[in-house]
């Protein structure tokens, strides 16, 4: 009996992990490895080798072309990495968001897709709260003080001066990228509760949505209010109708706070403005980064390896007739930078994994909003919203590693329920109103 009721609480405590994990994105890499490898864990003990064996070809067999096209990337990766100079575990360790797609699908076909929380899963969904409230408070304090002290007092780093909020991260750009990604996931989630009369729950989201979006703002991270702004436009497109008017009044209610912020406060104003600056140093920066990198793609037609187009850089930049920038690293564009890495073949079969997924998720979320399903369509449209929101924001910045782990999950999402519709397990997706 025992065992019974063990074998029974595990779902339970993979989504608890799960929540758990999300909140680690914004601990720092050691608490995010630590939780994904318990995730991991958990996920292979609810399989048990006889599972994974029938379970891995079922994932593999839902989504041929897109598995194809990401072991062709990888190929390449590999190869121009090989062929460029000597081999690298540390650069060929990129690749390892392959992995983690990997453990998210198995995850995701692992637990129920319900809007309803288990004892141990309000434990997890408190942790996180108070993570974020946490977050709120010391982006708050960087943004006026400019300095970082709760990373000071608990991991004794040094006060570096930076007035824009990331919590106890140390970019905040990985800050941006979580807390955006939630603010996404937490609004629609406010919409589907609430469409299914779960108010507790509605409220809860509401709460995440709002700490999330306030983080936002602090994160001065012009990208990420850019995508937040693209997220928002592309839902018109793909939003099932029974959570539309929720989700429209939550994003409206987000959109009044962000103007307020900026009427009242001449920094936030100065910021946001400074995107149309073409006059503004960092915008200057990245369009001649940009130029660069895309000039050492049409030389190199092949790819040039991972990483070796910041090495050649500063050289590029000079013969481009730039200045010296205070940042020569990444392009500062995702796509570039595999493009550079891989050449047209490379960026060709990476962006083809990407259009892949927007699309295979948006004829999945059409199936589901036809059945009625309540669960299934929050899950499948967050994973939309999350996909648009976090490869908008690659446009302008590198996809950090958290950013990585969310893009990730988003993929999985549809992936597992494709594999999961294809064992009629669909019963267990269904969330009503009496629920």
């Amino acid at each position: 009996m025992t065992a019974m009721k063990a074998s029974e609480d595990l779902p339970s405590w993979l989504r608890a992990s799960f929540v758990f994990f999300l909140a680690s994105l914004l601990l720092g890499s050691a608490a995010m490895y630590v939780q994904i490898g318990i995730v991991f864990i958990l996920t292979c003990i609810f399989f048990r080798w006889a599972g994974l064996k029938e379970t891995v070809p079922r994932l593999l067999q839902c989504a041929k072309s897109m598995w194809w096209m990401l072991i062709g990337f990888a190929v390449i990766f590999s190869v121009s990495i090989f062929a460029r100079h000597s081999i690298s575990f540390l650069e060929l360790g990129e690749l390892k968001w392959i992995l983690f797609l990997s453990i998210f699908s198995l995850f995701f076909v692992a637990v129920p897709f319900e809007l309803r929380l288990s004892p141990m899963e309000k434990i997890a969904v408190g942790f996180l709260l108070l993570v974020l409230v946490y977050s709120l408070l010391d982006s708050f304090s960087q943004v006026t003080t400019g300095k970082g002290y709760g990373r000071h007092y608990l991991f004794g780093d040094e006060l570096v001066y930076s007035k824009r909020g990331r919590g106890l991260l140390t970019n905040p750009i990985p800050f941006a990228d979580v807390v955006g990604s939630f603010f996404c996931i937490s609004a629609l989630g406010a919409a589907a509760s609430f469409s299914v009369k779960k108010k507790r729950l509605g409220v809860v989201m509401v709460t995440v949505a709002l700490l999330s979006f306030i983080c936002v703002l602090n994160s001065l991270s012009r990208g990420v209010w850019f995508a937040i702004g693209m997220t928002s436009l592309f839902s018109l497109f793909v939003l099932p109708k029974s959570f539309r008017k929720i989700y429209y009044l939550g994003i409206g209610i987000a959109g009044v706070i962000g103007l307020t912020t900026l009427l009242v406060s001449p920094m936030y104003l100065r910021r946001f403005l400074s995107a149309f600056s073409v006059e503004m140093r960092s915008n200057e920066i990245r369009l001649q980064l940009w130029h660069a990198n895309w000039e050492m793609l049409k030389e190199n037609p092949l790819g040039l390896g991972f990483n070796v187009n910041d090495s050649l850089l500063p050289s590029k930049l000079a013969e481009l007739g730039y200045p010296e920038s205070s940042f020569m690293s990444h392009p500062h564009n995702e796509f570039l930078d595999y493009a550079a890495a891989t050449g047209w073949l490379g960026i060709a079969l990476y962006l083809g994994v990407t259009i892949w997924f927007l699309v295979f998720s948006v004829k999945l979320l059409r199936k589901y909003t036809k059945s009625g399903n309540v669960g299934a369509g929050y899950f499948i449209t967050s994973s939309i919203l999350v996909q648009i929101f976090l490869n908008c924001c690659a446009l302008t910045d590198q996809f950090t590693t958290p950013a990585r782990f969310l893009i990730c999950i988003a993929w999985a999402v549809p992936l597992a329920l494709m594999t999961r519709g294809q064992n009629g397990d669909n019963k267990k997706l269904i969330v009503s109103s009496s629920q």
